[in-house]
């Protein structure tokens, strides 16, 4: 049994199911993190903390504004991590013409090299070496509700040196590429599925373009990165689904002899 052992932990299989995991954990990671930074918008849109962003307690607004960004910040640096390994992934697997052709009909023009990636890839750099963003918040009423915006200042953003002519390009034109999306308030609600560009340009500054509504990008970003690696783990499974079932079989054999050699035993 001890040369079956050693061959379970060494075939591809193991190594593929590895991979699979650690691409799970991430997953998972960048999951949790923006669910924590979700939460930390929530809380500073609450009327107590909106509040204290136009008093002159600077402690209390400190304290705020770190509530805000280091979730903000977690987010942005795992996501930068990220953006790297995807590149690695692709320069991996860029001479295997059955990975390349899956990629090119899945993600081909859906990668991460926009000026949007670029910008959320900035603002980490901004937090570390600049300034915590300023945060201003806006409440916009329509006919299916009320949204509350959580913005950033284009111009704050702008007096920063050190960004990419792509990521400069992003938030200098930001509101004029999104006023012909069709991002409606609420889809179900008829007013919007009605006046969609109508909604979607009153998500930003009504007709001025000033601030930068950061939460939708960042899950934007996210749920891009979050969809490429579940293709990841699912092309993974499939193009090595034989190496997997042996390494499966491997571990099968393993726990039968445990069992059968010690059945008193508590498998952990």
């Amino acid at each position: 049994m001890i040369d079956e052992l050693e061959q379970m932990r060494n075939c591809d299989g193991k190594k593929i199911v590895d991979k699979i995991r650690h691409l799970f954990f991430i997953t998972k990671m960048m999951i949790e993190n923006f669910d924590d930074f979700k939460k930390a918008c929530a809380y500073v849109m609450q009327d107590k903390a909106q509040a204290i962003f136009h008093e002159n307690n600077e402690y209390e607004k400190e304290q705020r504004y770190c509530r805000f960004a280091r979730p903000f910040y977690n987010c942005l640096e795992l996501y930068y991590a990220v953006t790297q390994h995807f590149d690695v992934i692709k320069n991996q697997n860029k001479n295997n013409a059955k990975f390349v052709a899956e990629y090119n009909k899945n993600w081909k023009g859906k990668d991460l090299s926009s000026d949007e990636t670029k910008f959320i890839n900035g603002m980490r750099s901004y937090i570390v070496h600049y300034q915590i963003p300023i945060l201003t918040i806006r409440t916009a009423m329509f006919p299916c509700g009320m949204n509350i915006q959580l913005l950033i200042s284009k111009s704050s953003l702008l007096k920063y040196k050190d960004w990419t002519a792509q990521a400069r390009n992003y938030i200098e034109n930001y509101y004029i590429k999104t006023e012909s999306i069709k991002t409606p308030l609420c889809n179900d609600c008829e007013y919007a599925k009605e006046n969609s560009v109508k909604v979607a340009r009153c998500r930003g500054l009504y007709k001025e373009c000033t601030d930068i509504e950061i939460a939708p990008i960042v899950e934007r970003c996210i749920n891009n990165v979050i969809h490429f690696y579940n293709w990841i783990i699912s092309y993974l499974e499939s193009e090595h689904k034989d190496k997997i079932a042996e390494y499966d079989g491997f571990i099968k054999q393993w726990n039968d002899f445990v069992i059968k050699e010690y059945p008193n035993k508590t498998l952990k």
